[in-house]
This record gives C-alpha cells, structure tokens and sequence, in this order.
C-alpha cells in the first residue's frame, strides 16, 4: 500500500443537543443556541454591508451635502466636509451615551429581578427590611420571630406623611364643627 494513499482519520463530532451550527463571517462553523440565529443573521448581513463600497448615489448624496454646507457657510470645500464629519461624529456619541445609559438601567433592572426570584425561591428567607437603602434579611429561627417584612422609603414615608397630616386636618376641621 502506498503511503500517499493513506486516509487520515477524521474526527467527526456531534453537535449537542439544543444546538445548531452556523457559519460565521470568517468561515468557521461555530455551534449556536437557535434562539440567537436571528440576531447573528441580522449581525452578520450588517457585517457584509459595512465591508461593501458606497454607492455612487451615497457618494453624490454626501458630495451635494459637503456642496450646500460650502455655499452656506461660504468655506472651503475640506472645511465643509470636515463640519459634517464631526456633526456624524456628535450624533455617534449622544446614540453611545443613551446605550450607556440603558445597558447600566439594564443590569440594574437585572439584579433586582434576580434579587426578586432569590427571594421568593429561597424558602430560608422568610423577612427582608429594607431601610432607605440598607437590606438586611432574617434566616433561621431567628426568621420565626422577627417582626414582619417592614418596608420604608422616602417616597413612602413622603407619601404617608401627607396621607396622616390631611386626615389630622379633616379630624381637626371636624371637632371645629362639634365645638359650635
């Protein structure tokens, strides 16, 4: 038998269950739970759009907008185009400050729903007080006590601070009639 005519082995290997396999834009085969085909597809078409030239339609939009802004602001060509450069460079920022924004309200919304199925999946924690901003919880035998769950923040404390001063009022206003 002649050495070149030797078959390597191959190794076959079996996707796990709940999976699939997907090309990635590198061409690898890459194993992927089908709930995230959907937004590796998007990923994937934004990639291969982002990887094409412009179009010569693009190209006369930006060279008619690079145009106006020179005849307004009466500067030079570079000038206008460096303006608009920097105008898509702002709006760049303010969109990466708003996700900012929403990816810190995101994992705190996160971790009070995980703080919230803790709790009531934890047969062991029976109180929670909760003190403008300091947590404690009881577990235990010391659970089987404790006064129950107490809850205070300033804004219901604020809220039944006015909820006692109308009723004292509408008390006072109605011994004022009984006196008469």
């Amino acid at each position: 038998m002649n050495k070149n005519t030797q078959k390597t082995p191959t190794t076959l290997m079996t996707i796990p269950e709940g999976f699939t396999t997907q090309v990635g834009p590198d061409g690898k085969h890459y194993w992927v739970p089908p709930y995230l085909i959907p937004a590796l597809d998007q990923a994937f078409v934004a990639h291969q759009s982002k990887a094409d030239q412009l179009s010569d339609q693009e190209n006369f939009n930006h060279h008619a907008e690079v145009l106006a802004l020179q005849e307004r602001l009466e500067i030079s060509y570079k000038d206008a185009s460096h303006h608009l450069y920097l105008a898509e460079v702002e709006k760049l920022k303010v969109a990466d400050a708003k996700h900012q924004a929403f990816k810190g309200l995101n994992v705190c919304i996160k971790d009070y729903i995980q703080g919230v199925n803790l709790q009531f999946s934890n047969p062991g924690n029976v109180d929670i007080h909760i003190n403008n901003d300091t947590e404690t919880s009881s577990t235990g035998a010391a659970a089987a006590t404790a006064a129950p769950t107490t809850v205070s923040t300033p804004a219901t404390t604020n809220m039944t601070n006015h909820a006692f001063a109308a009723a004292d009022e509408a008390d006072e206003d109605d011994s004022d009639d009984e006196d008469d």
